[in-house]
Order: C-alpha cells, then structure tokens, then sequence
C-alpha cells in the first residue's frame, strides 16, 4: 500500500513537472496586427510597434522595460516617421528558431527585428537606402539586451 502511494505521487510529481517544462519553455514566437500596432511575443518578451509613429512598447516577464520610445540611427534617420508596412519569416540560424520581422521605414530603409523563441533578447538591425552618384546601401547593426 505504501509503495502504491509513493508510486501515486511520483507520477503526479513528474505529470505536473513535464506540463511546467512544456509551458514554461515551449513558447514559439507570435506575431500580429491588430489597429495598427504590430505585437510581437515570444513567452517572455512582448514588443509593441505603433505604424503610424514608430513608438516601441515593451515588457519582459510582465514588467515594463519600453515605453513609448523611438530609435534613431547613427547613419541618420530613425523610427519616429513611422512605418509603412512589415512583413514576417521563420527564423532558424545558430542562436535557435524563432521569427524575422522586417518594417519599411517611413522615407526608405528597413528596420528588421529577430526574437527567437522563449528567449531573453532581441536583435535589431537598420539598412538605410542613401541615394547619391553610386547609389550606396549601408546597414548599421546594433543589438538590446533585455538583462
């Protein structure tokens, strides 16, 4: 009888353990659209995006870390304009799987985002369209840590 009760609650043990890992580290990055703010969740941390001025909210774990900033570039330009219009692929490289997202800025150049999936950080990269005699192209990438 003993025995019948240890095994009882090593199961119940282990049940309760492997929907804790699935729902803790199972978490596959989502994306959508909704009024015009693009939302971006990857079980830890959640990106909104306003279109029409390019502000970023943003939380880790349920706590606030952005709140209605913009990003300006180095190599000039920013977010501020806005965005025109995204776009979203399925990421699969060396740091795991997760999503690539890709917003037209305002005035030309993209600005690209990639968020794996139930991770801590983001990454984030501008590619600016210059136009002069040669037509030059530059990308100046940076990177956010959340920690």
């Amino acid at each position: 009888m003993v025995f019948m009760i240890k095994q009882y609650f090593r199961i119940v043990f282990l049940s309760l353990l492997i929907i804790f890992l699935i729902t803790r580290f199972g978490f596959s990055v989502t994306v959508g659209e909704s009024n015009g703010i693009v939302t971006i969740n990857n079980g830890h941390l959640s990106l909104s995006i306003t279109l029409s001025n390019g502000t970023w909210t943003g939380t880790l774990d349920g706590t606030n870390v952005l709140k209605n900033i913009t990003g300006s570039f180095s190599s000039g330009g920013g977010t501020s304009s806005g965005f025109t219009g995204w776009s979203q692929s399925d990421l699969n490289n060396a740091l795991g799987t997760g999503k690539e997202i890709v917003f037209n800025i305002n005035g030309g150049g993209t600005l690209t985002i990639r968020t794996y999936d139930n991770d801590y950080f983001f990454t984030v990269k501008n590619i600016q369209v210059r136009f002069n005699w040669n037509r030059k192209i530059s990308g100046k990438p940076f990177k956010w840590h959340t920690q």
